[in-house]
């Protein structure tokens, strides 16, 4: 016990794609839609937990994972990398929802639901394949 928090026991496991994956308190589906489908939904605007990436630019091997410190990533807009923890600090994220936050790794960040989408594998003018992901928590 640190002061009045308790810390949350890392993992880090393999995301199924397409299926599901529980870890820890989160659960991520993870399916192949159209891109034309991805596309629209974008356009409309990703309700919350939701992200789509193209298939084809991130990796096969996606994890999903608790945040680790010093992680950071190249969130989409911003034109360049940033710490995991300067984004919470920017977004004002309490520090009892930064603890338990999950990150979606492939070769970099991609994702941290409710927090950013990295500008990696977005969904293009070439994309062939798209990936919807979505995060809960139980």
């Amino acid at each position: 016990m640190i002061g009045d928090r308790t810390r949350r026991a890392a993992f880090a496991m393999h995301l199924t794609v397409p299926g599901r994956t529980h870890a820890g308190e989160w659960i991520v589906d993870a399916d192949f839609v159209s891109v034309d489908d991805a596309r629209a939904a974008i356009a409309r605007g990703v309700e919350p937990g939701v992200a789509f990436f193209d298939a084809d630019v991130i990796s096969n091997r996606l994890f999903v994972r608790s945040v680790r410190p010093g992680d950071a990533m190249r969130p989409f807009g911003l034109g360049g990398r940033k710490k995991l923890s300067d984004l919470f600090v920017d977004r004002k994220i309490p520090r009892r929802r930064r603890e338990r936050a999950i990150v979606i790794e492939g070769e970099s960040i991609h994702w941290v639901p409710g927090l950013a989408t990295s500008d990696t594998g977005r969904i293009g003018p070439v994309t062939a394949r798209a990936v919807r992901l979505k995060a809960t928590q139980e």
